[in-house]
């Protein structure tokens, strides 16, 4: 259920934070196109700010607020624009795909807490996010799934991470389950011809090998497991391939450079994270490895030399709930945007 604006402060202005003593600051989920989708910026108006609008992704000098508040808008969609990042930090944009029900949102819900649990300094740039966020993840420490992720626009979130004086700001959109199916719906999607790297979750329990062994027990289980209808592959992989040379205008390329974090969910249950290694001694690469392995024997190894022949570059993540080092949920989120930003500076 991860999340994605330009030079925030114009050539070395400081940003002024607005409240002290807070490690998350506000936002709101950009969801389902409506007018929750709020963007806010702080910076001065002649700044150039790109929207993080998953439909829009324009980037431009922000439009005074006028009636929709105090907030600077995009000139293009209206939508309203993230404050600065107080250290000037250009957004990189990670996109999470996968199919209906394949655990990427729960997934990147946790992520996003693991980040803040962790050595960085969180904060949310967009007024209201911080709380939707921990709605969320409350929800799921309690057994609760979160909502399906709507179509498009998906789900949007502006994240901006520190670790001492370095920072970074991703703009991490969580599409819908059924938009990465369809070449159409993916085009829609302006941000994604400025997509660094990917995220895709792969449901196991939507590999037919994987299901047939192990369906009859997930079916009886409570609380309920529910399954992809399929796990993200050839088809998904296909469409996205469209969008990106459309919107790409018109560039075929026989590999991007996009970077791309697979991430197995559900390994919690029936155990199945145990085949990856242990949490103690693992390492990325290890775990990369285990899953390529594990994908193989599976029979859905066509997966990573599909992503291999396309992409620049691929690692794949077991992450579980409560896991830790390489098995953290905030493993791939970490990775993804390090990527995107390497390759911006490429």
């Amino acid at each position: 259920m991860t999340a994605f604006a330009g030079r925030a402060r114009g050539a070395g202005r400081a940003f002024e934070r607005e409240g002290q003593g807070r490690r998350e600051s506000g936002g709101r989920a950009a969801q389902g196109g409506s007018a929750s989708m709020a963007w806010f910026f702080t910076g001065r108006e002649r700044a150039k700010v790109l929207c993080p609008n998953g439909l829009c992704g324009h980037v431009g000098r922000g439009a005074p607020p006028g009636a929709e508040g105090r907030a600077h808008v995009c000139r293009k969609c209206r939508q309203a624009l993230p404050r600065g990042s107080r250290n000037g930090a250009e957004p990189v944009v990670v996109m999470v795909v996968g199919t209906h029900w394949c655990g990427k949102t729960s997934w990147l819900v946790r992520g996003i807490g693991r980040l803040s649990e962790g050595p960085y300094e969180l904060e949310f740039p967009i007024e209201g996010q911080a709380e939707a966020w921990r709605a969320l993840k409350g929800g799921l420490d309690c057994g609760r799934p979160v909502p399906a992720t709507p179509a498009v626009p998906g789900a949007a979130w502006c994240i901006d991470f520190f670790k001492g004086k370095a920072g970074r700001r991703a703009y991490v959109h969580d599409t819908g389950g059924s938009d990465e199916g369809d070449a159409a719906v993916c085009m829609r999607y302006r941000i994604r011809g400025r997509v660094g790297a990917l995220v895709a979750g792969v449901d196991p329990f939507g590999i037919p090998a994987v299901w047939k062994k192990h369906g009859p027990a997930v079916k009886d289980m409570r609380p309920a497991v529910r399954p992809s209808r399929e796990a993200f592959g050839a088809t998904q992989v296909s469409s996205l391939l469209q969008a990106l040379e459309t919107l790409r205008k018109g560039r075929r390329r026989e590999r991007w450079e996009i970077s791309v974090a697979v991430v197995l969910t559900k390994l919690d249950v029936l155990g199945l994270g145990r085949s990856f290694g242990d949490c103690a001694t693992a390492t990325v690469e290890s775990v990369d490895l285990a899953c390529r392995k594990q994908l193989e024997q599976w029979g859905y190894g066509n997966l990573e030399r599909l992503l291999e022949a396309r992409f620049c570059r691929s690692v794949f993540f077991a992450c579980q709930p409560t896991g830790a080092g390489a098995f953290s949920a905030d493993a791939p989120l970490v990775w993804a945007v390090e990527e995107a930003e390497s390759i911006r500076k490429r």
